[in-house]
């Protein structure tokens, strides 16, 4: 009987001691670790550079639109011509017809889509290199200002403001690189 409560009091000691250690080492790692919180999405938006490629984008975008609606409206035009003309055709000159603005409208289809992916191409890239300057940028950052760890905003649920290098960075990064081409790439 006397073991059981000497073990029963070996048990609390031992809680005790644990919960005391266990609340003692967060506060010590804390102390000990600095942490610097960066919002990543919010450089690739509001950057200078970001804007500048969301400029470009905007434009060659623009670009595309009136060089394909005015093969839309050439298209529409020969297809309403071509329904027209039906009657006062043969079946074989309607025939040929038909099947040259059906070519023509997929080779259009086509030179479309392969556009597109060709700005969507030029628009990652730029952003990748953007992003590569946004982890130099903090690479750097992190060895002057001692930081043992870094993380992005879009990882945390809640931190201190004190922590948020946001503003830091996007003015390092605003003096470094106000601009990146984009490259689209024709073929």
């Amino acid at each position: 009987m006397k073991t059981h409560g000497l073990y029963a009091v070996s048990r609390i000691c031992f809680a005790v001691i644990m919960f005391v250690g266990l609340s003692v080492l967060p506060s010590l790692s804390y102390a000990e670790t600095n942490i610097a919180v960066v919002d990543v999405q919010r450089l690739l938006n509001e950057s200078k550079a970001a804007k500048s490629i969301q400029k470009q984008l905007n434009t060659h975008k623009e670009s595309f639109q009136s060089e394909f609606s005015v093969r839309e409206k050439k298209l529409r035009e020969t297809e309403l011509k071509l329904s027209e003309g039906r009657e006062k055709l043969s079946v074989e000159a309607f025939g040929k017809q038909k099947t040259a603005f059906e070519e023509n409208l997929m080779e259009t289809r086509q030179l479309a889509q392969k556009r597109r992916r060709e700005l969507e191409t030029a628009a990652n890239e730029a952003l990748i290199s953007l992003r590569q300057e946004i982890v130099k940028i903090v690479a750097d950052m992190a060895d002057k200002e001692k930081y043992d760890l870094i993380m992005t905003k879009q990882n945390i649920i809640l931190a201190a403001k004190a922590m948020d290098v946001t503003d830091v960075v996007m003015k390092k990064l605003n003096s470094k690189i106000t601009k990146i081409d984009l490259k689209i790439q024709t073929n």
